[in-house]
């Protein structure tokens, strides 16, 4: 479950980006 932690989290980076 780490994967699905990392892509929900560099999804997140990119929205705030």
């Amino acid at each position: 479950m780490r994967i699905l932690f990392r892509t929900l989290l560099r999804r997140k980076t990119a929205l705030v980006s």
